[in-house]
C-alpha cells in the first residue's frame, strides 16, 4: 500500500514538474455571440484532446457546440487522414449570429459547417487562426 502511495506522489509530482496539469474543466474563456445570450468555449481534456461547448446563458444550458463525430468524419474524408473527434485540428471558431453556421480555423486552414444538414466545406488551405505580423520600414529622415 505504501509502495502504491509513493508511485502516485511520484507520477504527480513529475507530471507538474514537467507541466502536464491534472486538472481539467477548471475554467472558462467564453466567447460571446453579438447578442450577449450565448458563447461558446474550449474545454481542454487528458491526452491533448478537446471539445467546444455552447452555452445559452439565458436557458442555463450547455451542449456540444456542434456534432464532432460528424465533423471528424467530413475532416477526414477532407484532410485525407484520420481525425479523432476529440482531436480536431481547430484553433478558433466564429458562428454566424444566428449559428446556422460555423467557420473554423486551424492548422490545417478554415472550414465552414452548415449546422443543418451539418455539411463541411474546406474554404482555404492556409492557417488564418494564428496572429498576423505586420512589419513596416522606418527611416530616420534627411533633414
Amino acid at each position: 500500500m505504501a509502495v502504491a502511495i509513493v508511485c502516485c506522489v511520484m507520477n504527480m509530482a513529475l507530471d507538474v514538474a514537467f507541466g502536464q496539469p491534472k486538472v481539467y474543466r477548471d475554467r472558462v474563456e467564453p466567447h460571446w455571440f453579438g447578442d450577449q445570450s450565448h458563447f461558446w468555449y474550449r474545454n481542454e481534456l487528458p491526452q491533448s484532446e478537446s471539445q467546444f461547448i455552447l452555452v445559452d446563458a439565458a436557458a442555463g444550458t450547455r451542449k456540444p457546440a456542434f456534432d464532432h463525430a460528424a465533423v471528424a468524419a467530413q475532416m477526414s474524408e477532407i484532410l485525407k487522414q484520420k481525425i479523432e473527434p476529440s482531436k480536431l485540428p481547430i484553433d478558433s471558431l466564429k458562428f454566424a449570429d444566428n449559428r446556422s453556421t460555423v467557420v473554423f480555423s486551424g492548422p490545417d486552414g478554415r472550414f465552414t459547417l452548415d449546422m443543418a444538414p451539418a455539411v463541411l466545406t474546406r474554404e482555404s488551405t492556409e492557417d488564418d487562426s494564428s496572429p498576423v505580423s505586420l512589419f513596416l520600414s522606418v527611416r530616420a529622415s534627411g533633414a
